[in-house]
């Protein structure tokens, strides 16, 4: 009886400790979509006020004029989005926002 008590405790503490190994290796994999997002449309943004925006493979960015609440600019597009975010820039006195969706790598 002791024996089997033995290794019940022995499994159980084997179970966990393996449990808590693959959760933290699959914390170390996660990835913030959304930060990745934000850091774009800050280069989108500075690349659109210097009048050079390149290209955007793997982004869907759309610049929306908030006065009016047109879209000013918008290319790319996504299938499946992982992570979205926004700035605003003020141009010759027009806030503008832009936006940002991370989409699956290329």
């Amino acid at each position: 009886m002791r024996l089997e008590l033995a290794a019940l405790g022995i499994a159980c503490v084997l179970g966990i400790s393996i449990m808590l190994y693959a959760y933290t290796r699959g914390l170390a994999g996660m990835e913030n979509y959304n930060l990745r997002a934000w850091v774009e449309a800050e280069k989108t943004a500075s690349e659109w006020v210097s009048g050079r925006l390149g290209d955007v493979d793997g982004l869907e960015v759309r610049i929306i004029d908030i006065t009016s609440e047109t879209v000013v600019y918008q290319a790319g597009s996504c299938r499946v989005r992982l992570g979205h975010a926004y700035t605003f820039r003020v141009v010759n006195n027009t806030l503008y926002k832009i936006e940002v969706w991370y989409c699956n790598p290329p």
